[in-house]
């Protein structure tokens, strides 16, 4: 915990503890997988919109 606390004072701005956490987490994976993590930031769909609804796209275009 103490080398990843360091460390992200050394690479982050804003030194959270998180950001130690985030460290050691992508060390593990890397160690179990041999790559990085994908990062899904930004690519999820952030509300539900009504019009993607099959039954009510339908009943849009009538």
């Amino acid at each position: 915990m103490k080398t990843s606390k360091e460390a992200a004072q050394l690479i982050f701005i804003d030194c959270a503890p998180y950001r130690a956490r985030s460290i050691q987490y992508w060390a593990n994976f890397w160690l179990q997988h041999n790559r990085l993590p994908v990062s899904r930031q930004g690519r999820h769909q952030k509300t539900i919109r009504l019009i993607d609804d099959e039954d009510i796209a339908e009943e849009c275009h009538i």
